[in-house]
């Protein structure tokens, strides 16, 4: 079945601060479903209740072991929980060492001194989230490296001016979209994406062409946002209007400055360009 989070993370409070809330931000950035309990509790939810929901819905559990956890009764709760998975045959125990030795570990449990772990603090993250992503979410893994294969394909290229009419589009899907991007691609789709004139599923199919389809979707949230706030700040807005809104969007994405056939203000237009600057944020 599918679970509702790919990780649960199993933590003593004493090393939220130190280690384990900038892990689960940045594994929530790197758009890992994650429950954690800052992120997940809310006012009023049984602790005990929510914790068995976690740990059901997850796909695995991320269990930082430190002298702290080793010594606290709910983090055992927790262990036991994910114990009892691990015993009917599933593998979903990821141990993370905060701070303390295998024979810390063996103290507490044999089985989990055992099992293949990595150490953890806060200078080794480069390399403890590729590590989880590969086992958590292998897409996102694969996802992480075809980026820094880019990033360094554009770095050390050489860099030229081309004719739109030179640019080759891809024939074959390079990837496929997740099931969040899936749902993403339809908010998208239903707003700035109907000026296409193409279907949902040729919408997709457009993503998947991509090696890393996120960089796309990415784009297309930035256009789809600013277009929905125009909207917003001009009901009265046109048929007409709303295609030169995607219109000047579009080329704003793609750093295309000559615009043909828009019959726009030059006060609308460079409330798009603005709108544009405030809602970007870098791939």
């Amino acid at each position: 079945m599918d679970k509702k989070y790919d990780i649960f993370i199993s933590h003593a409070s004493e090393d939220k601060d130190a280690i384990v809330r900038l892990l689960a931000t940045i594994l929530e950035r790197l758009s890992v479903r994650v429950w954690y309990d800052e992120f997940s509790l809310q006012l009023g939810d049984s602790l005990t209740a929510s914790i068995d929901k976690g740990l059901q819905e997850s796909k695995y559990g991320l269990v930082v072991l430190s002298k702290a956890f080793l010594s606290k009764r709910w983090p055992e709760y927790e262990y036991r929980s994910l114990m009892t998975r691990e015993i009917d045959g599933e593998r979903v125990i990821l141990p993370l060492w905060y701070d303390v030795t295998k024979e810390d570990v063996k103290t507490f449990s044999l089985y989990l001194a055992d099992i293949m772990a990595l150490p953890i603090s806060k200078d080794n993250f480069g390399r403890i989230v590729p590590a989880i992503l590969k086992v958590v979410r292998p897409d996102l893994f694969q996802e992480m490296r075809m980026r820094g294969v880019m990033r360094k394909a554009v770095s050390e290229g050489t860099k030229r001016v081309v004719k739109i009419s030179e640019i080759k589009s891809a024939t074959t899907k390079q990837s496929k979209l997740t099931k969040q991007q899936l749902i993403r691609s339809k908010a998208v789709y239903y707003g700035i994406g109907r000026h296409l004139k193409r279907t949902f599923d040729d919408y997709v199919d457009q993503y998947e062409l991509d090696v890393v389809p996120e960089r796309e979707l990415q784009s297309w949230e930035i256009m789809n946002a600013c277009y929905l706030e125009m909207l917003e700040r001009h009901a009265d807005a046109t048929p007409r209007d709303r295609e030169d809104f995607f219109k000047v969007l579009l080329a704003l994405s793609i750093g295309y400055s000559e615009l043909e056939n828009v019959h726009l203000s030059g006060g609308e237009v460079e409330e798009l360009l603005a709108l544009w600057k405030e809602n970007y944020y870098e791939f």
